[in-house]
């Protein structure tokens, strides 16, 4: 049995950079809220949004391409409910999930665009 991860975004932000090898190319940017953060691949130029809620047992996450000048101007990809913050396959599966999605984005989210302090579509 694995141990749960702790509550709030920075834990699954660890969680994420630790599963996916990213120790040497990763960064963790706060977001305007305490619940916010931002967790940044630099190798590869993108982003993933990390939202907890409280009681912080599931996040919301969404990713983009990190722009030019290293601006986080697009949030190409999201997904449409919450995450298990303490389910560790399905917080992999949706990254992965986020991954694939950078390669076709979608629509305009307000929602991510609101969290992540971009105009609104």
């Amino acid at each position: 049995m694995t141990q749960p991860i702790q509550y709030g975004p920075e834990p699954v932000a660890a969680w994420i950079i630790h599963e996916c090898g990213w120790q040497d190319q990763a960064r963790v940017l706060p977001g305007h809220m305490p619940s916010h953060l931002r967790l940044v691949h630099d190798a590869d130029r993108w982003w993933i949004g990390i939202d907890a809620f409280f009681p912080y047992m599931r996040v919301k996450l969404c990713a983009g391409h990190v722009g030019e000048g290293g601006t986080f101007a697009d949030v190409s990809a999201f997904l449409d409910g919450t995450v298990d913050a303490n389910d560790r396959e399905e917080l992999a599966q949706a990254v992965q999930e986020l991954r694939k999605r950078l390669d076709a984005p979608q629509p305009p989210n307000a929602w991510a665009a609101g969290h992540y302090g971009f105009p609104k579509p």
